[in-house]
């Protein structure tokens, strides 16, 4: 008799996913990942006379493609020089002619190593080189600082013209000039009509001169005494003109006196405004006050922003289950970050009882399969030592703490953390796994959950996860088609 065929018990089931999951991973390192580490590229070293804005990641490119990365930076010279190490790949060639800009890219200011390879007369460049022809844009401080002086000069100037334009002499003299002008401009057209039509009537009268010659003189001597007439009230028009400009003329010059006087109060440190230019301890304080300002706007610029999502499968011999991690994280800089995020968990329980059947004669054991949905909140703080990263804060709505250690330039990294430490009747919760970066997007991840409990509780956890950083999302976004309503 045939035997009946058997299913797959729980822990075969298991064994296939990890199995499933193994195989990824090494098919994912030797066919589509090439890491950003030592197992290839090449790696050289650049001195920069600042390194503002570029922190571990950032990107190096060439003719606007992604070809590496900057892996360590680090202070020269007494702090007067960077030196920026980054790793490029295996078939991006250097010369000894090579040149790193510093650019800047986006609204946000983010700052990438532009790399021009070289030509290949000069010779190739031999790896872990320092290329030593580097250009660094200007800070945006330094750029307000040779602005400051420009704006006070304008502000200033400003400020004595519209005084000036102020004086009551002026305002009422611009007037009576402009009209003294507009009766200027009439006058004379008065009088080159009155030629136009002298001149027609010479015209009209030549036919006649042998004939009306007396009383063609009578009307050119009466036509001429017009034209003096005019002239007359012309030149009296213009004299007036000319008094008025002579009179505006002196006005500027006693206002130029005045603003002389202003200024020069000023420079003795007189009044308002020369007491605030002569007093040390005021200009110290604006000093402050503009040196806070370009702190509180660099630490804007070089915020960066990450998200990070994980989805794991966790299993034991009792119950199993899947745990979805989302947090988003603010790294104001390299050696610290805040984050928060959720953490929607989904776990099956078995529980067993007894029960006695009605005539108490006999009993029986049952189990009952539960399913609980729990959706919890994270938030913390890490401080980062070279490749050892401590953090604290909320994890699954208790208090928690937690370790990572980074491998290969970040890209495998091996965390645990603990919280629940009030739980009833058994030690906190810990856990621990390692996370694999695959292609800087791809995270694979494998560990143990509630790894120190005395109920044995412990559960193996697998899981496939997504990394991406502010510049990722930027290009992401940036090549959404645009919609339109």
């Amino acid at each position: 008799m045939a035997a009946s065929p058997t299913l797959l018990t729980r822990e075969a089931k298991v064994g296939l996913f990890a199995i499933a999951i193994f195989g990824i991973m090494f098919w994912a390192s030797f066919f589509i990942g090439k890491f950003d580490s030592a197992l290839t590229g090449q790696t050289y070293y650049a001195v920069l006379e600042s390194a503002h804005q570029l922190g571990v990641d950032s990107p190096v490119e060439t003719a606007g493609i992604r070809v590496g990365r900057i892996t360590k930076i680090e202070i020269i010279e007494g702090g007067r020089r960077a030196k920026v190490t980054f790793r490029v790949n295996g078939d991006v060639e250097l010369y000894e002619d090579a040149e790193i800009n510093v650019l800047t890219v986006g609204l946000l200011g983010d700052r990438y190593l532009n790399l021009v390879p070289g030509t290949v007369a000069s010779g190739k460049l031999v790896e872990e080189s320092t290329i030593t022809r580097t250009t660094v844009p200007l800070a945006f401080e330094d750029l307000m600082d040779s602005f400051a002086p420009v704006v006070e000069n304008v502000t200033q100037m400003t400020e004595d013209l519209a005084r000036l334009l102020g004086h009551s002499a002026i305002q009422d003299g611009i007037p009576a000039t402009v009209d003294s002008l507009r009766n200027t401009a009439r006058q004379l057209e008065q009088m080159v009509s009155s030629y136009e039509d002298f001149v027609v009537a010479a015209v009209k009268g030549t036919r006649y001169i042998n004939d009306r010659l007396p009383e063609l003189m009578d009307a050119l001597i009466n036509q001429v005494g017009g034209a003096d007439t005019v002239v007359s009230e012309l030149a009296s028009s213009v004299t007036e003109t000319v008094r008025r400009i002579k009179r505006m003329s002196e006005l500027f010059e006693s206002s130029t006196e005045d603003l002389h006087a202003i200024i020069s109060g000023i420079e003795a440190g007189e009044g308002t405004i020369g007491a605030l230019l002569k007093d040390e301890e005021t200009a110290d304080d604006v000093r402050e006050v503009v040196a806070n300002l370009n702190d509180t706007l660099d630490r804007v610029t070089r915020l960066r922003t990450i998200v990070d999502y994980l989805g794991t499968y966790n299993y034991n011999n009792r119950s199993d289950g899947f745990r979805h991690r989302a947090e988003i994280r603010l790294q104001p800089s390299y050696d610290h970050y805040y984050s928060v995020g959720f953490v929607d968990r989904t776990e099956g329980k078995t529980s067993t009882r007894t029960r006695t059947i009605s005539n108490g004669v006999s009993t029986y054991t049952e189990e009952i399969a539960t399913t609980r949905d729990s959706l919890l909140f994270n938030a913390q703080i890490a401080k980062r030592f070279y490749d050892l990263t401590l953090r604290g804060g909320i994890i699954e709505n208790d208090g928690g703490i937690g370790l990572d250690y980074a491998f290969w330039d970040d890209q495998l990294w091996l965390r645990t953390e603990s919280y629940d430490f009030s739980r009833s009747g058994d030690n906190p919760r810990m856990r621990a796994w390692s996370e694999l970066r695959i292609k800087n997007h791809l995270t694979i991840a494998v560990g143990v959950e509630d790894a120190i409990s005395r109920q044995k509780r412990q559960q193996g956890l697998f899981g496939i996860g997504l990394y991406f950083t502010d510049e990722d999302l930027k290009y992401l976004f940036g090549s959404l088609p645009s919609m339109s309503f």
